[in-house]
């Protein structure tokens, strides 16, 4: 038994030989000769005599190593792609498959000039004023990768620069389908560009 585990199983126990309980379960890990972990799942029932006294035992064990293993790859996953989220220099939106913000990170925001509370919630379809951004966002609702580029005010700060969507559905080629969006101030960038075009037409 895993001495982490150990504990757990014994207090168990002993609440059932009180006759405080007829039966339990609990996830165990034992450790096999060469050091490796199994997880299991520990079922222990008894059965009492008429004086309510334990008279017989019985316990099952099933091995859910397997299960355990994807769901701590499933959690670490999760966790790396939660950090590239937090901490990605671009924005990153998630959208229901309503057009609805689920989440953001705070680079969204800052571009925005806004909070993550203001605009998480935020309505997209009914609420952009931008029909073009809006149409973009409507075709990757329906499974379609889109993009926009162009001028934009935001509604939810009030601050206008030159933004940069590209819209990737969930699930390609589903309608409705939940978006991740990503979007990028080139406010600066598009300044430099004309700067230089104006620069050669003279």
């Amino acid at each position: 038994t895993h001495p982490d585990d150990l504990q757990a199983d014994l207090e168990q126990f002993q609440r059932m030989a009180d006759g405080e309980i007829d039966s339990y379960s609990m996830d165990k890990r034992f450790i096999r000769k060469d050091r490796g972990i199994v997880h299991t799942k520990l079922s222990v029932s008894c059965l009492r005599d008429a004086e309510g006294a334990v008279s017989l035992v019985l316990a099952s064990l099933l091995d859910i190593t397997d299960r355990k293993q994807a769901e701590n790859a499933l959690t670490e996953s999760e966790n790396q792609l939660r950090t590239i989220f937090e901490n990605s220099p671009m924005g990153v939106i998630h959208l229901s498959e309503h057009g609805v913000t689920l989440d953001c990170n705070e680079q969204t925001a800052a571009i925005f000039g806004s909070s993550r509370s203001d605009l998480i919630g935020f309505n997209a379809p009914l609420q952009l004023e931008n029909k073009e951004l809006a149409k973009a966002l409507g075709r990757a609702l329906q499974g379609e990768t889109s993009r926009f580029e162009g001028e934009y005010t935001t509604i939810t700060g009030g601050k206008t620069c030159h933004l940069r969507f590209i819209f990737n559905p969930v699930n390609p080629g589903v309608s409705p389908t939940e978006v991740i969006g990503t979007v990028e101030d080139i406010t600066e960038r598009k300044k430099a560009r004309d700067t230089i075009r104006r620069s050669q037409q003279h």
